[in-house]
């Protein structure tokens, strides 16, 4: 793939969820059309998948000049080394001058396989992308090897540029009619190898749509505070109760009380709710940089938690026993309204 470039198109690696692209694809599609906007360029975005046709359309009218959509039976949303196969196909014969990619529990291992097939360099977890005219590079705002603070970063020993890309760091773009990409189908080639024969567990629309942190207008986020597994699982009974979803920070990650795809973070999803509700976090900077909340309710034992310096209510006291009060409180308001 080196010394291949021969523009500098950007294309955008989509990710799908549930019949639809993935928010992610959409925020990276507004990021990638003001980018090529500014050098000219074209965008384009591929989308893989085993029925993701009519979802291209969603992505038609956001900015890309052309969708190319890769349709098969073998690309399920559970393996991302089988759709690498079929998304490096494509690539090797456009030639791109940087691929961008979501930076979802799917799109990091997606990436990873695309880059190494390509033997490319990669940039994981984008916060920011910027253009720098003077040295025809991109420049990567993400956080540092400190993980306390932000740093810039470019590509500079391959030709090709690959970014992932943090999920709910960029704008998403508004639908504009007027603007219509060309949408165009590419066949894939397979050819077997090990990979295949990896079974991986399918993750079905239903359960994958539970878990859209990036969209949610309520969240209530739990951390090491809250001290037991089973403390934690209170969140969803809370989350349930007023409609929201449930984050979490790293350690809790970590201690197997939930997912990835739950983490708010710098390392996981950045957020920006309407209102964020935190039971049991500290309040560390590469947490609390994710956040972009209307509203934020904190609950810590600790007068002294920095987490207070951020939020608009406190509340001090132990995080189990408060997240057990207001859902008991919620209940007892629904039943004087029945």
């Amino acid at each position: 793939m080196k010394d291949s470039v021969i523009n500098k198109d950007i294309w955008i690696i989509g990710e799908m969820n549930g019949g639809r692209p993935h928010n992610v694809t959409f925020e990276i599609l507004e990021k990638g059309r003001g980018l090529a906007a500014q050098m000219k360029a074209g965008l384009h975005v591929i989308l893989s998948g085993r029925s993701c046709g009519k979802a291209a359309q969603y992505l038609a009218h956001r900015g890309a000049d052309e969708v190319v959509v890769i349709e098969d039976g073998k690309l399920s949303e559970g393996n991302p080394f089988i759709h690498a196969k079929a998304i490096v196909q494509c690539l090797r014969k456009e030639k791109p001058w940087a691929v961008f990619v979501g930076a979802t529990a799917f799109g990091r291992g997606l990436a990873a396989a695309v880059a190494a097939k390509l033997g490319t360099e990669l940039i994981a977890d984008a916060a920011d992308i910027i253009y720098d005219s003077a040295i025809e590079r991109l420049v990567v705002t993400k956080t540092a090897a400190d993980r306390t603070s932000m740093a810039d970063f470019i590509i500079s020993g391959s030709s090709l540029q690959m970014i992932t890309v943090r999920p709910g760091m960029m704008r998403r773009g508004i639908e504009n009619s007027e603007r219509t990409a060309k949408i165009r189908r590419a066949v894939p080639i397979w050819h077997e190898d090990i990979q295949d024969m990896v079974i991986y567990r399918e993750i079905s629309a239903k359960n994958r749509c539970q878990i859209s942190l990036g969209s949610a207008e309520i969240i209530v986020s739990g951390g090491r505070g809250l001290k037991t597994k089973e403390n934690f699982e209170m969140l969803y009974d809370l989350a349930k109760r007023l409609n929201g979803q449930v984050g979490a920070t790293r350690p809790c990650i970590d201690a197997g009380w939930a997912p990835y795809e739950r983490q708010v973070g710098q390392s996981g999803t950045a957020v920006k709710p309407k209102l964020y509700i935190a039971f049991g976090i500290s309040g560390a900077i590469q947490h609390m940089t994710a956040i972009g909340a209307k509203y934020m309710i904190a609950v810590n034992q600790d007068p002294e938690a920095a987490i207070f310096k951020y939020c608009d209510y406190g509340i001090i006291g132990d995080a189990a026993k408060v997240l057990r009060a207001m859902i008991d409180q919620l209940d007892s308001m629904n039943q004087r309204h029945l």
